[in-house]
């Protein structure tokens, strides 16, 4: 193995029972996906079978395994999982209390769980303009499509990198927020922009018709390539005793 798999720089709140673990799926010998494919449900196995790209169909695998793995250390299995209208799995309400998100995006797959509060996690890879050997993201196009007139107002007065990184950050959000509810990007989030992307530490808090949500951003680096990683969570609350941020 050429490096450690787990990526550094997780998010942790022991009193609350949260956690983000990230990892680089490249860091991860080949074998140990055959090894895996022995004990994932026959749903997991046929999704990553339907994904072209070598890389992201171990990236599936993985999701699958950290899933597990985060089950049965509760006393849980994957028998226990549902959907919901939108297809998003989650725990039965009869079973307990457990709520997870699991996002991937090229060599990084991450897995946020909460014992206590119901959470979401979104991966995007970090474009820069001029990287890829010329080619630009196309940050407008996603503010066209996702954004409010207020986001974009906002991003019209950012260039660069800052802009990119902006628009990723604001991006993520709004799909942790989704996957936290349950709807995904339909549940319409509109961001107080200038909060988020200039609150302390990348991170902040937002009152929603929905509730109280608090989000965290960070700049991860995961093997060659950089990931911004938001997580969303309901009703965290003001104490930050016992939490290690990534």
């Amino acid at each position: 193995m050429s490096r450690d798999p787990l990526v550094s720089g997780v998010f942790r709140d022991r009193s609350r029972g949260t956690e983000l673990l990230l990892y680089d799926t490249e860091a991860i010998p080949a074998d140990w996906f055959s090894e895996v494919r022995k004990v994932l449900p026959l749903s997991r196995l046929q999704k990553a079978d339907r994904i072209r790209r070598e890389g992201d169909k171990k990236a599936s695998l993985l999701a699958g395994w950290l899933l597990r793995e985060a089950l049965l250390s509760r006393g849980f299995s994957e028998a226990d999982l549902t959907v919901n209208a939108d297809g998003k799995p989650l725990l039965r309400k009869e079973t307990g209390n457990f709520w997870f998100s699991l996002s991937h995006k090229g060599d990084a797959v991450g897995i946020l769980t909460s014992d206590q509060l119901p959470a979401g996690l979104d991966i995007e890879e970090l474009r820069r303009p001029g990287e890829d050997g010329g080619r630009k993201p196309n940050l407008d196009g996603i503010a066209a499509r996702f954004f409010s007139e207020e986001e974009k107002r906002l991003l019209s007065r950012l260039s660069g990198d800052r802009k990119a990184e902006a628009v990723y950050t604001l991006w993520t959000a709004k799909e942790a927020y989704g996957k936290l509810l349950g709807g995904g990007l339909k549940e319409g989030l509109t961001l107080s922009a200038e909060k988020l992307l200039l609150g302390e530490a990348g991170e902040t808090e937002l009152s929603t018709e929905k509730g109280e949500f608090f989000f965290r951003t960070r700049l991860c680096p995961v093997g060659e390539r950089e990931y911004i990683v938001t997580i969303a969570l309901q009703d965290f609350g003001k104490d930050r005793r016992g939490c290690s941020h990534f």
